[in-house]
């Protein structure tokens, strides 16, 4: 390979590329493999000239990375700017633009960041080179720009971008970088813009600068000359920095509802979505700021002042309900790069009821309900999640829940047993006891207690879900019961307790009684003169097969799979029509077979195979022993063990043959 040097330049072909343009480029022309040297070692350089200065290179593109060089400045005569400018440093970012092509980004040293929520005006003035040059730029929100290269001397000044008809002025002071000489050195300022209306506060915002990791400065302007107009142009500070615009103060609501909030000395208020956050600029991070939160049902109990510091701190904050009801959520307090300061708004405890049922929650040993709680919610289920706290220090830090008490409005519900709100996993009976003589009431509800994902890693989770959900994903409608009720399709009072499962839908199931025997039923509303399946335990993980038949004796397979997530038993329901069936039998006597399920009482349940023929089976009772009885015309049966493997016992049959003699003949 060449060493291509300055003084030994090969003619070459140049391509231009305008300011804030992307021009493609080969090496090479396309041509087949095999026509090519292979053996030949074959490096990618590139020579980049920016207008003003010379040419500087060879950079390798074979390889991701960021690379620099050292321009030295053009004469003035052969200078297109019309005086001479500076060395300064040219930045070659080399990326994967996809999976195999490479951009290369040709910038200057100087970055600036905007992490406003606001788009900025940064104003160059360039009276380091030229006086009177003033070149204006627009940084969008959270976006990055490098600083031109004619431009890196220059002096910045920013404000936000003024709306029609207001708006701010430059920051006096511009901001300063040229002083952070070492690498990875940084520093902090706070810079204000002047307002046009004098009645309202100056538009505040934080400036991190920090030098990059380039190569310290061979030599450094005398300390009684100018950092900007240093004594010779070699000893320029060559600009290898990142400056980022940051908020004041920012305020994230990590909580589930919509968050108002005061500053007390600027009166300014606003309102923050659930999962945003809000900038705020009037206040100065360098002193004491009072605020006061409430929410759409829970109002302040007074003010919170956020004290500047270099460490983060956790606040709590009193607020309560109508029926001043006390609830306490938290405010950590971080301070950010520029000396700004981040507060994030979280409660300690979300209770999200996702069992379908209206709860109640409180404090164990505490005699009033949680705060935020209402009527509404002693009628239906609340959909937003609900804060909780624990407000009486003396008493057990446990809780405890009901169901709402218009649910069964003739009857008095009872709390469950106390929980604790530790990572884990429970289950708890809610009880309902009317008050006659009738049974109670019981609902099973899984209990999980975990902590937040990400930024909500703070706030433990506490999932209410039902202990059973059903879902399905057959393409027939489902009508679902308890055993004990399903044994008439003319009883109102069992009609009532049915679920009806449409193809495609999720169910909560809860026992309609928890005293009679836990075992599940199944009809098919879509086939006429359909019976009910045999009932089947949820409680254990299970995948099998029922067998439902409708008047005709036509079996209809359904496929059932169980599964647990969390403390939550999901029963799927999914056709098995595509599926092998779990028994085959095949018949190859001369004579019918009848067969059953040994136990089944039912002569529905009784099936006949023909002679040289087969059929397919599966159990109509799953919670019966798993054997089959088979029937022999004369009335001669044998059962089996589908479980084991082999020949079984013989099945006979009688076959009565007749020998006649022609002399016994009567004429």
């Amino acid at each position: 390979m060449e060493n291509l040097t300055l003084n030994r330049m090969p003619e070459l072909e140049w391509t231009c590329v305008p300011a804030g343009n992307t021009v493609p480029f080969s090496f090479e022309g396309r041509g087949k493999q095999r026509h090519r040297d292979t053996h030949e070692l074959k490096v990618h350089q590139l020579l980049v000239q920016v207008e003003g200065w010379k040419p500087v290179g060879p950079v390798t593109v074979d390889k991701v990375g960021v690379f620099f060089r050292l321009a030295s400045s053009q004469p003035s005569s052969a200078s297109s700017v019309g005086y001479e400018l500076p060395s300064a440093r040219v930045v070659m970012a080399v990326t994967l633009d996809g999976s195999a092509r490479k951009l290369v980004t040709v910038r200057s040293a100087l970055l600036l960041t905007n992490n406003l929520q606001c788009p900025v005006d940064i104003k160059l003035e360039n009276v380091a080179l030229r006086l009177g040059d003033v070149k204006t730029l627009q940084v969008a929100p959270k976006t990055s720009i490098p600083i031109p290269l004619l431009y890196a001397w220059a002096r910045l000044f920013v404000r936000p971008v003024s709306p029609v008809g207001g708006g701010w002025l430059y920051c006096k002071e511009p901001l300063h970088w040229l002083t952070l000489l070492q690498p990875r050195q940084e520093a902090n300022d706070l810079r204000e813009c002047p307002v046009i209306n004098t009645q309202v506060p100056p538009f505040r915002f934080c400036v991190h600068v920090r030098r990059d990791n380039f190569p310290v400065d061979s030599s450094y302007p005398s300390p009684t000359s100018s950092p900007v107009l240093p004594a010779r142009h070699n000893e320029w500070v060559q600009p290898g920095h990142s400056i980022v615009l940051v908020s004041p103060l920012t305020l994230l609501n990590l909580l589930p509802y919509d968050l108002h909030y005061e500053v007390k000395t600027t009166r300014n208020s606003g309102r923050i979505k659930p999962g945003e956050d809000s900038s705020l600029h009037s206040v100065d991070p360098a002193q004491s700021v009072s605020f006061s939160f409430w929410t759409d049902g829970l109002t302040s109990c007074g003010e919170i002042t956020l004290n500047p510091t270099s460490s983060p701190y956790v606040l709590h904050l009193k607020l309560q309900d109508s029926r001043k009801r006390i609830l306490y959520v938290h405010l950590r307090v971080r301070p950010q790069y520029g000396g700004s300061l981040k507060v994030i708004v979280y409660a300690g405890y979300w209770l999200i009821n996702k069992t379908g049922l209206p709860l109640i929650f409180k404090q164990e040993g505490v005699t009033a309900d949680a705060a935020g709680q209402d009527k509404e919610h002693e009628v239906a289920r609340c959909a937003a999640p609900l804060l909780f706290s624990f407000t009486d220090r003396e008493a057990s830090p446990m809780l405890v829940a009901r169901v709402g008490n218009n649910l069964h409005p003739e009857s008095r519900a009872q709390f469950c047993h106390k929980l604790p709100l530790t990572q884990g996993t429970w289950v708890r009976r809610l009880r309902v006891t009317p008050y006659d003589s009738r049974p109670d009431y019981v609902y099973v509800v899984g209990v999980d207690v975990r902590p937040g994902r990400g930024r909500y890693r703070d706030t433990y989770m506490v999932t209410f879900s039902p202990r059973f959900q059903i879902e399905n994903r057959s393409s027939h409608e489902l009508i679902i019961a308890q055993k004990c009720f399903s044994t008439s399709f003319k009883d109102p009072g069992a009609q009532s307790t049915w679920l009806r499962a449409i193809p495609g839908c999720w169910l909560p199931f809860h026992w309609p009684r928890i005293d009679k025997d836990q075992l599940l039923c199944i009809c098919l509303r879509d086939v006429p003169g359909c019976n009910w399946s045999g009932g089947f335990l949820i409680e254990k993980i299970d995948s099998f097969y029922l067998n439902i038949r409708d008047n005709n004796g036509h079996c209809f397979f359904m496929r059932v799979e169980i599964i647990i997530n969390d403390a939550t038993y999901f029963i799927v329901f999914t056709d098995a029509e595509s599926l092998p069936p779990p028994f085959r039998i095949d018949n190859f006597s001369e004579v019918p077979i009848t067969y059953y399920q040994t136990g089944t009482q039912e002569e529905r349940l009784r099936t006949s195979v023909k002679p040289r023929s087969c059929v397919s089976y599966a159990w109509d009772d799953v919670m019966l022993p798993p054997h089959l009885t088979c029937v022999a015309p004369g009335g001669t049966c044998a059962t089996y063990n589908m479980n084991v493997l082999g020949e079984g016992a013989s099945l006979t049959y009688e076959n009565f043959i007749y020998i006649a003699f022609t002399g016994t003949f009567t004429k």
